[in-house]
């Protein structure tokens, strides 16, 4: 009785097994616990909400082709349409009707092409500048120029074409092409409608208008600078810089601009305005990450500067200079070069397909509408994921997604070890290191794929041991009962008779 008691008896030790077992099965149920033993789970799991941002581009790898490429948002002053007056230019038609001018009371008329000069030319008459002038204008000019053939010269002047007063329209839509704006109250859904309108799954529609930072940027052409009469002799210091200030249009007096500047200072209608957009930030304001030279690695990570999220390493921004600019493949240098004097609206197509009249801009002279194509193209993941292989690319797919259309990471995938391989301009491919569990979380900001983007998932030397340690906690439960064949008549009756035997 003694040794039957003492041999039920549980010894400590068999209650810490117990109790680990305990432990490690909770740790596993994923109630609100962050998965620690298979490392291939992720997520955030947290009651309260979060948002993250969506990279399109990896500042860290692509380089700084588009840098000061800026895409501007509909205002209210895009929805109001700008009666103006059409003045005509090189390559336009005009038919220009004189009464009186031919023998016998008989009128002129001429079918008129603008030369790249900016000129008409007519047999009677000769040549007449018309280039910038409206149809008043025109018919002012052919006026003055008809006085030594009519007293009181009667002209008319139509318009045929004006080129100048056009948009084009490229792109995903029905009939490409530059088209002519018929009216100053011409908008978006009117220029789509004449273009065989849009393929309506299109995100975005961009409008690039063409911003002239002064006044004074206007066409000169030939015959429109004044002429001066050269001196005898060799001409002067003195008289160069007059002629110069004669061209630039400068008075005498006045400080002179630079070779690049406007052609007036002071307070000059010409004064240079502030652009749509910002072209160029401070550069006393500007922050860079520090120098890395020696690639990114493990200790990197994201950060929020100069309005986009660059991938860093973290501990190496020197006190001597705390806004050193990044190079290498952290920025790959800026230039001004680059800069631009346009403004690209960005709209978002679905929203003005659905009738949103706050995206229904004035379209004017000389804008492009593009209506980007959806490329069919493939994406790759390889390593450990439960179903490897190319995928096709579906709009604004983003890497978390595109890790749960290959299966998830397996049992043996490491999140932390995420692949991006890029293609790049001039035959190059960058690869960056990616957190898939910080993304999840919201730590980290997802990126949208690109085609032909290749995605490795990584694994570590302890996640074979862990799994063998993680599938030995496996087992296999039940219920089931046994009937013994001498018991079967009494449940199933008892079996069918032969009458033969």
């Amino acid at each position: 009785m003694t040794d039957t008691t003492r041999s039920m008896k549980i010894r400590p030790g068999h209650g810490v097994l117990v109790g680990a077992v305990l432990l490690g099965a909770l740790a596993q149920s994923g109630c609100n616990f962050h998965s620690w033993f298979d490392q291939s789970v992720v997520g955030r799991w947290e009651i309260t909400p979060t948002t993250a941002p969506i990279l399109d581009r990896i500042a860290a790898i692509e380089g700084p082709d588009d840098e000061y490429v800026q895409y501007s948002e509909v205002s209210p002053d895009d929805l109001v349409p700008r009666p103006w007056e059409y003045r005509v230019g090189p390559g336009d038609f005009i038919r220009v009707s004189i009464a009186d001018l031919r023998p016998g009371g008989a009128p002129g008329q001429f079918d008129l092409l603008i030369d790249t000069r900016g000129r008409v030319f007519m047999d009677e008459i000769g040549e007449v500048a018309v280039a910038g002038l409206t149809a008043d204008g025109i018919r002012e000019a052919v006026s003055q120029a008809a006085l030594s053939l009519v007293t009181e010269p009667f002209v008319q002047v139509q318009l045929l074409t004006r080129r100048l007063a056009t948009y084009t329209i490229v792109g995903a839509v029905g009939r490409p092409d530059n088209i002519e704006i018929p009216r100053a109250d011409f908008y978006l859904m009117d220029a789509l409608a004449l273009a065989g309108w849009i393929n309506e799954g299109a995100d975005d529609i961009f409008v690039i208008r063409q911003i002239a930072l002064s006044d004074s940027r206007q066409i000169r052409y030939e015959g429109d600078r004044p002429r001066t009469t050269p001196a005898s002799g060799a001409p002067t210091g003195d008289d160069l810089l007059r002629d110069v200030d004669s061209l630039i249009g400068g008075r005498e007096g006045t400080p002179r601009p630079g070779v690049f500047g406007a052609a007036s200072m002071g307070e000059s209608q010409d004064q240079p305005r502030d652009p749509a957009i910002g072209l160029v930030d401070d550069a006393a304001n500007r922050r860079q990450p520090a120098q890395d030279t020696r690639g990114l690695g493990d200790d990197t990570a994201w950060m929020y500067l100069d309005g986009q999220w660059v991938r860093v390493r973290q501990g190496t921004t020197t006190a001597a200079d705390p806004g050193a600019s990044v190079g290498g493949a952290l920025s790959g240098g800026l230039s001004t070069g680059q800069m631009v004097t346009q403004r690209i609206i960005r709209i978002p197509a679905q929203k003005l397909i659905k009738g949103d009249m706050r995206y229904n801009i004035v379209i004017e002279p000389g804008d492009i509408i593009r209506v980007p194509t959806r490329p069919q193209s493939l994406y790759f993941v390889a390593g450990f994921v439960n179903r490897p292989g190319g995928f096709s690319l579906a709009p604004k797919l983003t890497l978390m997604r595109a890790i749960d259309q290959a299966g998830g990471v397996n049992t043996l995938g490491v999140p932390e070890r995420i692949e991006l391989v890029r293609m790049l301009d001039n035959d190059r491919q960058a690869t960056i290191q990616l957190d898939l569990r910080a993304i999840n979380r919201g730590l980290e900001p997802d990126i949208y794929l690109k085609a032909n983007d290749r995605i490795n998932v990584g694994s570590a030397i302890w996640t074979y041991p862990a799994a063998v340690i993680r599938n030995g906690f496996r087992a296999s439960y039940g219920f089931g009962f046994l009937l013994d064949r001498n018991f079967g008549n009494d449940v199933f009756g008892p079996p069918p008779r032969d009458s033969r035997f």
